[in-house]
């Protein structure tokens, strides 16, 4: 039977993982605004991606991961500016609260792909499985 002091360490550990996974949202929309103001193109590099290696010092499958995931999970903009919801929009929920990891994002942006390549799936349906999906990562292990 667990005790207040191991019930205090285990909502703290629980916080600070809450809390990690809040500021690596916020890194994404640091990654989208750079991607949206067209900052790498503007300075001299080729893409976000090379942008954010030199920048950060990050690896290349980092750095791809991030533009990935900030294009799938942030707000965007159409071609005539006007503001877009992001593609996933319930994982950005959840990833913004700080209630999945990177592990469960990978995995829902892969199912969804898969599911972009399906024929004559209605909308509808590829909606309720982006947030079924973003549901239950909220309950499950990846």
């Amino acid at each position: 039977m667990l005790g207040p002091v191991e019930r205090d360490a285990l909502e703290r550990a629980r916080l600070g993982e809450i809390t990690r996974r809040r500021e690596a949202y916020l890194r994404l929309e640091q990654v989208a605004e750079l991607d949206r103001a067209q900052v790498a193109e503007l300075s001299g590099d080729r893409c976000t991606r090379r942008l954010l290696e030199t920048l950060w010092r990050i690896p290349t499958a980092e750095a791809k991961r991030l533009v990935g995931e900030a294009r799938d999970l942030c707000p965007r903009s159409s071609l005539s500016g006007e503001p877009l919801p992001p593609r996933l929009p319930a994982t950005a929920t959840v990833a913004a609260a700080g209630e999945v990891g990177p592990a469960h994002i990978a995995i829902i942006r892969t199912t969804m792909r898969r599911l972009d390549r399906v024929d004559a799936l209605p909308v509808d349906d590829w909606t309720a499985a982006e947030q079924t999906l973003a549901d239950e990562a909220t309950r499950l292990g990846p």
